[in-house]
C-alpha cells in the first residue's frame, strides 16, 4: 500500500506538470526544472498506525527557502528597518526559516482527509476513488500552494485566503505579493481579523513601508534613466 500511494501521488504530479526526483519517501518537486521543494511521507509505525489500517502516514513539507518571497521579505527588511519586527525570525535557527509552512493538523477544519490531526489511513476497504482523493488533497494542500508561495504567484493569494494558518504573516504576504504584482489592494485592506491574520494589527505600517519601498524603486528607476540619456 506504501508504495501504491507513493507511485499514484508520482503520476499525479507529472500529469499537472510536476517533475520530481524521488527518494524513499521523500519527493524533490521541480516546475520548469526549478527545484521548489520537497514532499516528504512519513509512514507510521507499530502502535502509530491505526487500529485497522494497512498503513497511516502524514505529509511534511519543505519549500525551498531561496523562494520570491522569503527573499523579497528579507530585502525589505534590510533595505527599510522595522519593515516588521517580527520578520527577524526568518534569521532564528530555532524557528521554520520560510513564512510558508503547511501544518497538517489545521487542514483538518476545511479537508476531511486530514481530521484526524493531519493523520491519513488506509484501511482494506479504502476504494480506488477514495486513494485518487487523497492523492488530489495532498497535491491541492501541499504542492499547489508551495509551487504559489515559491513563484510568488497571485494565486497565493487565494491560497493565503483559504488556509491563513500555513503563513507566520498571512495579510503581510498578500499585501507583498498585491505590491509585487502591481495588483489592487484595496480589496485587503479592511481585513480585521487577529486570530486568523495576526498581523493584521500593523497594517498601517505595512502599507506605508510598502509604498515607501515602491517609492524609492521608482526614484531609482527614474535616476537611472536619466543617467542612460
Amino acid at each position: 500500500m506504501k508504495k501504491k500511494i507513493l507511485n499514484s501521488f508520482c503520476s499525479y504530479l507529472e500529469a499537472n506538470h510536476i517533475s520530481f526526483k524521488k527518494h524513499d519517501c521523500i519527493i524533490s518537486l521541480f516546475f520548469n526544472d526549478i527545484f521548489f521543494g520537497k514532499i516528504n511521507f512519513q509512514f507510521k509505525k507499530g502502535k502509530h498506525v491505526k487500529i485497522g489500517a494497512l498503513c497511516s502516514f502524514s505529509i511534511v513539507s519543505y519549500i525551498n527557502e531561496k523562494n520570491i518571497l522569503d527573499q523579497k521579505f528579507i530585502e525589505l527588511s534590510t533595505t527599510i528597518p522595522k519593515f516588521y519586527p517580527e520578520i527577524n525570525d526568518i534569521f532564528d535557527e530555532n524557528d521554520t526559516p520560510s513564512n510558508f509552512k503547511v501544518h497538517g493538523s489545521e487542514l483538518g477544519k476545511f479537508d476531511s482527509i486530514f481530521k484526524d490531526f493531519g493523520i491519513i489511513s488506509l484501511y482494506p476497504e479504502t476504494s480506488e476513488n477514495e486513494i485518487n482523493e487523497i492523492i488530489i488533497a495532498i497535491f491541492d494542500n501541499y504542492v499547489f500552494p508551495m509551487k504559489n508561495y515559491y513563484f510568488g504567484s497571485n494565486l497565493a493569494i487565494e491560497d493565503i485566503l483559504k488556509n491563513p494558518s500555513s503563513y507566520k504573516y498571512p495579510l503581510s504576504t498578500i499585501l507583498l505579493i498585491s505590491h509585487l504584482q502591481n495588483l489592487e489592494i484595496d480589496n485587503f485592506v479592511n481585513i480585521k481579523n487577529p486570530r486568523k491574520f495576526p498581523d493584521s494589527k500593523n497594517i498601517s505600517q505595512i502599507l506605508d513601508l510598502l509604498f515607501a519601498h515602491k517609492k524609492n524603486i521608482e526614484i531609482h528607476n527614474d535616476n537611472n534613466s536619466k543617467n542612460d540619456h
